[in-house]
Formats: C-alpha cells, sequence, structure tokens
C-alpha cells in the first residue's frame, strides 16, 4: 500500500517547522587564562550571553569572541550546561550551576578567581548547548579550561 501524504519528522511535530533550522556552534580559542600580579586576583571566565554570542573574561576585561547560535530559532529553543571534569580550582560565587542545564534565554557566566600568591588554579569542564523542547539533542560540545594564575 503507497502511502501519500505530508510526513513530519518527530523534531518537526515537536517542535514546528523552523525545528530543522536549529544550530549551535562552541569554538572557542580555550583554555581562557588569567596571568595577574599581586594583590590580584587572577580571574578567567566566560560568558553564553542571551543574544547567541559567547564572551571571555581575563582580568575582569570580557572580550566578544564568537556567535554560538547558528541556526534558527529563539534564545529559548535552546539550554546550556558546564559540567566539571578536572582541574583544581571552583567556581566562583556568581557563576551559574555546574552541571545544570539552564535555558539560554538568560546570559549564563562561569568563571574561577585566584587570590593565593604563587598559584594557578584551574577547572576544566564540558560545556554543551542543546535544545530545550528535545533534550536529548545536544547540538554542540566543546571543553572548556579556565586558568587563574597569580604571581606565577
Amino acid at each position: 500500500m503507497e502511502r501519500v501524504g505530508c510526513y513530519m519528522s518527530i523534531q518537526q511535530m515537536l517542535l514546528g517547522d523552523s525545528a530543522a533550522a536549529l544550530g549551535a556552534t562552541l569554538n572557542g580559542a580555550t583554555p581562557y587564562t588569567d596571568y595577574n600580579t599581586s594583590p590580584g586576583p587572577a580571574e578567567a571566565g566566560f560568558r553564553v550571553h542571551s543574544d547567541g554570542t559567547f564572551d571571555y573574561d581575563q582580568t575582569i576585561v570580557w572580550y566578544n569572541e564568537y556567535t554560538w547560535l547558528t541556526g534558527g530559532g529563539v534564545n529559548s529553543d535552546y539550554e546550556v550546561r558546564y559540567s566539571k571534569t578536572g582541574g583544581n580550582g571552583t567556581l566562583g560565587a556568581g557563576s551559574s550551576a555546574n552541571a545544570t542545564w539552564l535555558a539560554c534565554s538568560t546570559t549564563r557566566t562561569w568563571y574561577i578567581t585566584n587570590s593565593v600568591a604563587s598559584s594557578l588554579k584551574n577547572y576544566v569542564g564540558t560545556l554543551e548547548i542543546r535544545m530545550a523542547a528535545t533534550p536529548n539533542t545536544v547540538l554542540a560540545t566543546q571543553t572548556v579550561t579556565l586558568e587563574a594564575a597569580l604571581d606565577l
């Protein structure tokens, strides 16, 4: 029996016709490193902006690096997660949650600081962006390393 008619993918049924156009890219020049001198502190971090751009931080100065939102849709169609995989540092007090999927409709920030002279703090993690409506569809993944060195 021949089937006649219009067929939709599961993705299109869940997200509508624009679903196929969703896309994200992560291609930063990691590691993001800050070498500072006392009294410091050294600070390194990054932000995934709700406007679709990606910034990194060195010495409390932010630099735009690229656009992560490369497909269609709006920021609320995406979620982001940064999960620690290694390193001796901890995220700063104002950082977004670790290992938790967060809506991209709000700018998300992760950073580390180091105020200990003659030391290096680092934080290694996996950064991921996925489609909010289909949580098993991760669109982009990158290992991101943050390093904050004071008086080295």
